[in-house]
């Protein structure tokens, strides 16, 4: 079998299918796409940004006073790291409706010693922008603060506390400190 010249088998056209998915239903399925999912990226920014959920803590200066709040759909949930001391944890669960803010931690029965009172700082302030202004009182003692969120561990804490897992464990923690453990 003998070649001849220019009788080379005919390959297809690699531009043909672009040009059917240029003209077609391909790339506006695709646009519609890409702008849900931008549209979702924002809200989600925007509600995270915008929540009272997040970590708490003086500017400038070490974690002697930090407060993480979580807030999920009726309730609010939160630690607060104040002086030495156990870590306290949000005992009113109301998720603020205003600016004003008025949380009160307390020890977990759970790390109390037999006979020994639990701690109990109390918190009344405003809520504006991601910055806390307010008080701390534990006693006589008047603590006045000014709290910024941090971004990065806010968001760590968001996501961290919204895992099935994480929700799994509050659950049984609650059904625990209401005595009703099974």
């Amino acid at each position: 079998m003998t070649r001849s010249r220019g009788s080379r088998p005919l390959t297809p056209d690699p531009l043909a299918e672009y040009d059917d998915l240029r003209r077609g239903s391909g790339l506006i399925g695709n646009m519609v796409l890409f702008f849900v999912l931008l549209g979702l990226g924002a809200i989600i920014i925007y509600w995270m940004l915008s929540d009272i959920s997040g970590e708490y803590q003086i500017p400038g200066r070490g974690p002697e006073i930090r407060m993480s709040l979580v807030r999920q759909p009726t309730n609010v949930w939160g630690e607060l790291s104040f002086g030495p001391g156990a870590i306290l944890r949000l005992i009113t669960t109301d998720p603020p409706q205003t600016e004003l803010v008025k949380f009160t931690f307390e020890t977990p029965s759970k790390w109390l010693k037999g006979g020994q009172k639990p701690r109990r700082v109390s918190f009344v302030g405003t809520l504006k922008e991601g910055v806390l202004n307010g008080k701390f009182f534990e006693g006589t003692k008047v603590v006045p603060v000014h709290m910024e969120r941090n971004p990065y561990t806010s968001v760590y804490r968001q996501i961290e506390a919204h895992l099935p897992w994480q929700l799994w464990q509050r659950y049984l923690e609650s059904q625990q400190e209401n005595g009703t453990d099974r």
